[in-house]
């Protein structure tokens, strides 16, 4: 589990310091993410990073739902994204699967 926040930190850092990127959402879906928030609260642990991890046979499947401003365009900042998710992955020794990159809002 420590491993997987590692990765999820690191993704989430260098996702946010992509040019382009305003914000970055949970990746799953609305009611798991005010759920997963609610239990971190009760039990006063963190609450879980945005960025989705699955370990699949044939790699990491990454999901991630992201806040684009208008200075770049979203299908670039997206390409970017997905670069800068993949060149983590190999150089921590990951098969990459598939990234996903959802724009959900446009500043």
């Amino acid at each position: 589990m420590t491993a997987d926040l590692d990765l999820a930190a690191s993704l989430l850092e260098a996702v946010t310091a992509v040019p382009g990127v305003r914000s970055v959402y949970p990746a799953e879906p609305f009611a798991k993410a005010v759920l997963d928030q609610a239990v971190a609260v009760v039990t006063g642990r963190a609450a879980p990073l945005p960025v989705g991890i699955v370990e699949t046979p044939a790699g990491l499947e990454i999901a991630l739902t992201i806040g684009v401003s208008d200075e770049v365009s979203a299908s670039e900042t997206c390409r970017t994204v997905y670069r800068v998710i993949h060149e983590i992955l190999t150089a921590a020794g990951f098969e990459t699967a598939m990234v996903r990159v959802v724009v959900a809002s446009v500043d």
